[in-house]
């Protein structure tokens, strides 16, 4: 039997985005720093996800909260769109090349 951790996590986009979220579920994205799937984060990264207007392109952003349960998760430095293929269940990346564009690094 496999065990799982469970975790909190936030999805940060627009207000609109978080209620269609909320409704409708979500829709993995097609591509990132971490491949195809649905990123989410500690609720102060994801309120700079909510904050960046140009990102998600309206005024108002909005948080989703979600409970999430892993049993084979992958921790990596930066950007890995290998490791769906190697088994795990899930990525966590201390920083992506989208956190140096925004950290100003």
């Amino acid at each position: 039997k496999k065990s799982f951790k469970e975790f909190v996590f936030e999805h940060g986009t627009s207000w609109a985005n978080a209620q269609k979220i909320e409704k409708e579920g979500f829709i993995p994205s097609s591509d990132g720093c971490l491949g195809p799937g649905v990123y989410l984060g500690r609720r102060e990264k994801a309120l700079r996800f909510a904050q960046n207007s140009a990102r998600h392109g309206s005024d108002q952003g909005g948080l989703v909260r979600v409970k999430v349960k892993v049993s084979n998760p992958k921790f990596v430095r930066s950007d890995d769109k290998k490791w769906q293929n190697e088994g795990y269940d899930s990525c966590r990346a201390d920083r992506t090349s989208m956190s140096q564009i925004w950290n100003g690094v």
